[in-house]
């Protein structure tokens, strides 16, 4: 907030970062909370959880709408995991992985994939979501509405069959 537009390359020149795609059909950001780090509830590590995918999947533009990946580390949820196309949050046994959600004008509640999977685990299932979503999803839909329209036990079957 507050930034102006001329200034913005200087901004991801000091943080040594590259700039990070923000429209179109790829994954657009990933939001973590703490987690372990700073959070008295966190339960696993929301941020390392979130660098890694970021390093791996953001700004891939092979999708048919934007995709937005969130990480929780406890079921607290701060990060809004059921909101987002692809969502993580920690518990004590490791992670739950929620696919489908999304906030707005249509909110949807997503679908529970996986629980108490690993880290890599849930990397693994990002990668084949996005890898199914690709092929199935139609032009400008969400993954949602794309699981709706096929039914959730087709997604799932594709993700972990």
């Amino acid at each position: 907030m507050g930034l102006k537009s001329k200034d913005v390359e200087e901004v991801w020149a000091e943080l040594n970062m590259e700039p990070a795609p923000a429209v179109g059909p790829c994954v657009h950001y990933i939001t973590a909370c703490p987690g372990t780090v700073t959070c008295i509830y966190g339960m696993q590590d929301a941020l390392g959880l979130a660098g890694e995918l970021e390093k791996r999947h953001l700004g891939r533009h092979e999708l048919a709408s934007k995709l937005k990946i969130s990480v929780s580390g406890c079921p607290f949820n701060c990060c809004k995991a059921w909101l987002r196309d692809f969502g993580a949050f920690g518990k004590k046994r490791g992670w739950t992985v929620v696919i489908g959600g999304r906030a707005g004008a249509k909110p949807r509640i997503g679908d529970k994939l996986a629980e108490n999977v690993s880290p890599d685990e849930v990397m693994a299932l990002a990668e084949k979501t996005i890898k199914v979503y690709a092929e199935l999803g139609e032009k400008g839909e969400r993954l949602g509405t794309a699981i709706q329209r096929l039914g959730f036990e087709e997604f799932q079957r594709r993700i972990l069959g």
